[in-house]
């Protein structure tokens, strides 16, 4: 796990790819997903030398509010070490746990496109099904890592 920082902690600033937001050793590029628990932002190494080297990265910061229960920072570290354990080309890479600036963090590798969820919430919102072939395709990938 990273080096804890113990400051107070507060909310990120949405950084841009124009104009990113220094987070430790990461610069923020702005915010891709937010979660019950979490809040995802796409981001860079700030040290280029590092093993993820230039890649973009994901990194998952805990809520403020739920840092301050420590069943929900147990949680969250808990899957941090977990995720750092998988190792598999179908499931993202996770690189990092550790708390910057007050805030608890998990850095993965980042995977542009659109997740299954905005999928199925699309066809939803338009009352359509996911195209046959598409379901084929998808169910097909997902089992192939399961032997």
């Amino acid at each position: 796990m990273a080096a804890m920082d113990h400051s107070s902690s507060t909310k990120l600033q949405p950084g841009s790819p124009l104009d990113p937001t220094p987070f430790g050793k990461y610069l923020l590029l702005g915010m891709i997903a937010r979660g019950g628990m979490a809040e995802v932002d796409r981001a860079k190494s700030r040290q280029p030398a590092n093993p993820v080297g230039d890649r973009l990265l994901a990194i998952k910061c805990m809520r403020p509010q739920l840092a301050k229960e420590s069943r929900f920072v147990e949680m969250f570290i808990r899957e941090g070490k977990l995720a750092v354990l998988l190792d598999n080309d179908s499931i993202v890479r996770t690189y990092e746990i550790g708390r910057i600036e007050g805030r608890y963090f998990i850095a993965m590798e980042y995977i542009g496109g659109k997740d299954l969820t905005q999928i199925l919430r699309r066809c939803q919102e338009s009352n359509q099904r996911i195209p046959v072939p598409h379901a084929c395709f998808t169910a097909r990938k997902m089992s192939e890592e399961l032997h």
